[in-house]
């Protein structure tokens, strides 16, 4: 098992890379545990359920992409200097090696497309983000192997990707230049049958971390960005952005997930356009009225944590770090249908920086978070 108690600050710079830059530093050698403790557990416990630990993966991994594949197991990629890829499988609990990619990359974008393979485009690559790559690639399940595809229109890294309902794939906005120092309106698609990339209508606003999350009718809603309370949704069918009711919060590197009623969760995140401030509000999104409304707020405020839906219908989010750039060890669940949040029991691990996937029986691996170590969370 690999970690470090060292910390990668709250971004109070402009310069995120620099902060993915410290973590990559901190993945290319083994150090000490640092478990989760009662400081970063929360409150009390009334969310149910238990974490359990799994194997560790091959390389510590932090800002990397899980994908969950059609046959249920779990697809790591990046989030390391290392270009090793792996899978996780839920009945076993064990990773296998899944091939390398071409470049190894941080702050990439992920997919699984209609055919069952992995898209994984952008991202930062090597120490202090010396460069924001246009490479993408795509993974292969059946031969386990990766293969290069067309090169974007813009290189970008943290950028937002959503699976449209056509097939296929929109990026919108990220960072763009060395440093991640510069951030986009610009957005584009891939077109999985051809492997190319075509430039579409460029959002309102230039937005980095950001979160997007595909819409019941087949729009796509964008939200937040450091610095932005901002919302716009993206329709296909014309290849346009229009802007949306906004946030009550400001908020960068959030969790923002669809509900089951087609309602939009908005949690966490940190404010001003230096990160200089965590919030544990959030608050939900109509789509039928192009309107927020406050909801209840998380027990913990927290920032570069992860979210997942349970079977419940409820959705899990994860670890992250606080307004004292504490790495957290604790979870929450919130519950649509009394708009309120209840904590579960901590996890093994303070993470952050992590990904959090839901395999078809019902658990959520909880992965990285400048760690080689996972966990599951049984509801």
């Amino acid at each position: 098992m690999t970690t470090s108690t060292a910390r990668r600050p709250r971004r109070r710079t402009s310069t995120r890379s620099a902060v993915a830059a410290a973590a990559l530093a901190l993945l290319a050698g083994p150090a000490t545990a640092a478990p989760a403790t009662a400081a970063t557990a929360g409150t009390a416990t009334t969310g149910g359920g238990s974490w359990s630990t799994t194997t560790p993966m091959a390389v510590s991994r932090a800002d990397h992409t899980a994908t969950l594949l059609a046959d249920g197991s779990v697809l790591t990629a990046g989030g390391t200097t290392s270009t090793l890829t792996q899978t996780w499988q839920p009945s076993s609990g064990r990773w296998t090696a899944a091939g390398s990619m071409g470049t190894a990359r941080t702050g990439a974008m992920a997919t699984r497309l209609r055919d069952g393979r992995v898209l994984v485009a952008g991202g930062c690559t090597g120490y202090h983000c010396p460069t924001v790559t246009n490479t993408a690639e795509v993974y292969d399940p059946a031969t386990r192997t990766w293969a290069a595809t067309g090169a974007m229109v813009t290189a970008r890294a943290y950028a937002a990707i959503t699976l449209l309902a056509s097939g296929k794939v929109l990026l919108a906005g990220g960072c763009n230049r060395r440093l991640c120092g510069q951030e986009t309106s610009t957005a584009e698609l891939f077109g999985p049958a051809t492997g190319r990339w075509t430039a579409t209508g460029s959002m309102t606003e230039a937005r980095r971390w950001q979160r997007a999350v595909l819409l019941a009718d087949g729009r796509v809603l964008v939200a937040g960005g450091e610095g932005l309370a901002t919302a716009e949704v993206y329709d296909p069918g014309t290849g346009r952005w229009t802007q949306t009711g906004a946030l009550h919060v400001a908020r960068a590197d959030f969790t923002l997930t669809r509900l089951a009623d087609g309602t939009v969760l908005a949690a966490g995140g940190c404010q001003g356009y230096y990160c200089e401030s965590v919030t544990a509000s959030a608050e939900t999104y109509d789509p039928a009225t192009g309107t927020w409304t406050p909801t209840g707020s998380l027990h913990h405020d927290r920032q570069d944590d992860a979210a997942a839906v349970l079977t419940s219908g409820r959705v899990l989010v994860v670890g992250g770090q606080d307004d004292t750039s504490t790495v957290l060890g604790s979870a929450e669940v919130y519950d649509p249908a009394t708009r309120s949040w209840a904590t579960t029991p901590p996890l093994h691990q303070a993470r952050s920086f992590l990904t959090a996937t839901r395999p078809p029986d019902g658990r959520v691996l909880a992965a990285g978070g400048v760690t080689d170590t996972a966990e599951v969370y049984s509801p």
